[in-house]
């Protein structure tokens, strides 16, 4: 390969980098504000768990992450991924200004849910390239049909740029198991949380008493403080010891 041709495939790898940093930082970038909501975070966590392992982690597993003419070929289909998760990292914001201060609590057995188990298994499947690029298009189906059903869910008058797929390959009301799971608590107070310099307010830890695990634990927790701490714990339970089987849910606790 010539200079110019090493200054090209350069140029269109740092592209490719950026998109991907880019998107990757709409996780964390202006939403620390939200993450004692527990009623935003539940579906927040497990929308950007299935966010990277339909994307970078997708691409990483099956050994295309430097592959050039993959990204060629998936132009249209990352630039659709950008634009959904986007749309739902700002949605999150608006949902959680609707929600602040409101509580809720339940178990949220994340390992029970189909698509949980389907998506994280399907990074160890063995695919032709024509099947690894049709299932990247079932990827983003899939996350567009979940985004359409979290809008419609969380009772935010918003309306997703997209409309769901009715095929039998894409999991339908992927997160209803979350809604059915946390409910509201009206024993715990209906007060909006504070952040004072390096302080946080004294809020409650729902639930008191319960047994939850520590993927619950991070996401319904009402105090801030927790959650750095939890969510690295669920992180570290979900990395798979290796290539032959899938990641299992953090198990229970008591909190």
């Amino acid at each position: 390969m010539t200079w110019r041709g090493h200054r090209i495939r350069a140029f269109s790898y740092d592209r490719i980098f950026k998109r991907l940093f880019y998107g990757t930082l709409s996780v964390y970038q202006n939403q620390y504000q939200m993450f004692g909501n527990p009623i935003v975070m539940p579906t927040k966590i497990l929308w950007d768990y299935l966010g990277y392992w339909s994307i970078t982690a997708f691409i990483f597993f099956h050994g295309r992450i430097c592959e050039q003419s993959m990204y060629v070929r998936n132009l249209g289909r990352l630039k659709r991924l950008g634009e959904i998760n986007h749309f739902m990292q700002s949605f999150f914001q608006t949902w959680h200004a609707e929600t602040e201060g409101q509580s809720a609590d339940g178990y949220i057995n994340i390992s029970n849910m189909p698509i949980i188990r389907k998506m994280n298994a399907r990074l160890l499947e063995e695919f032709s390239r024509p099947e690894f690029f049709e299932r990247f298009e079932l990827n983003v189906q899939q996350l567009e049909t979940l985004a359409t059903e979290i809008v419609a869910a969380s009772g935010v008058k918003m309306t997703t740029p997209w409309t769901g797929s009715s095929s039998d390959a894409i999991n339908q009301d992927a997160f209803q198991a979350i809604y059915d799971s946390t409910q509201p608590n009206p024993l715990v107070s209906n007060r909006k949380k504070s952040w004072h310099g390096s302080g946080f307010a004294a809020p409650d830890f729902p639930p008191r008493g319960g047994t939850t695990n520590l993927a619950t634990a991070a996401i319904a927790s009402s105090d801030r403080r927790l959650y750095p701490l939890l969510a690295r714990l669920v992180r570290l339970s979900s990395i798979p010891h290796d290539r032959r089987s899938p990641i299992q849910a953090a198990p229970a606790c008591q909190v």
